[in-house]
């Protein structure tokens, strides 16, 4: 069964089609059995080291389970590993008092922010009772531009959001009185969330092109494998603090 109409001017082809498909296998068979092994370490160094059980670590076990669903629920995982890397904060930098507001602003934003990408998805993707085939109709073209307008403003939020959240733990490293290799050392952990901004950068980098093409979804296929690097990334920055302890046993 056709998943769509083609584009304008090309012809359908079900014998010898281009895939997009060894991309995102190789990138999924990369990531998530690393993210995997680092989530049964961090359970491991919370449940029989440090004995502190807390609200970032059952974030971040719902995260584990809802990122194998990433393709289906990008929003909710992008919600979900956010927070909990937000609430994760919110434990060790509770102290200071400007972070916690900052914190709290991140974790409010986030929240409605995706909640609201969510719900216009699923208005926008669900078929409204009475029309002709109903799951199996051809989506108009203006609930394609809708759904691409989505994507893209949820990718220009993302990246603000992702520099907001390293920004937090980076200038207060920064203003530590630490020796200078002390500072890298730390500021290293966290910088692993770069790799999740530049992921989501290049993402959003692909979804504006999409907007006028006549095949948004093949172009914007990479933003896939990309939404599984950045948000994995983002699993493995939440937990990497958490695994220095284990680290010190070792």
């Amino acid at each position: 069964i056709p998943a769509g109409a083609p584009p304008n001017g090309i012809a359908s082809n079900f014998v010898d089609p281009p895939f997009l498909d060894s991309q995102p296998r190789i990138i999924t068979g990369v990531m998530l059995p690393l993210t995997f092994f680092i989530f049964i370490l961090r359970l491991y160094t919370r449940v029989k080291i440090t004995r502190l059980w807390g609200a970032d670590d059952c974030e971040i076990l719902i995260s584990a389970k809802v990122t194998l669903t990433v393709k289906c629920l990008y929003a909710i995982v992008a919600l979900f590993v956010k927070v909990t890397l937000l609430v994760f904060y919110l434990r060790v930098f509770f102290p200071v008092h400007h972070t916690r507001v900052m914190i709290w602003i991140g974790v409010v934003f986030t929240t409605v922010f995706y909640v609201a990408c969510s719900i216009a998805t699923i208005v926008l993707f669900v078929p409204p009772k009475g029309r002709k085939n109903g799951w199996m109709s051809t989506r108009p073209d203006s609930m394609t531009e809708a759904l691409l307008q989505i994507l893209s403003i949820q990718g220009v939020i993302g990246v603000v959001l992702d520099f907001y959240i390293l920004f937090i733990p980076m200038h207060l490293v920064v203003g530590l009185h630490l020796p200078f290799s002390r500072k890298l050392s730390v500021c290293g952990v966290f910088f692993t969330g770069f790799i999740a901004c530049l992921c989501s950068i290049v993402g959003t980098v692909f979804r504006f092109k999409a907007k006028p093409s006549h095949d948004p979804l093949w172009i914007t296929a990479p933003t896939f494998s990309l939404a599984i690097i950045e948000l994995n990334a983002g699993f493995i920055c939440s937990s990497l603090p958490v695994l220095l302890v284990l680290f010190r046993r070792l």
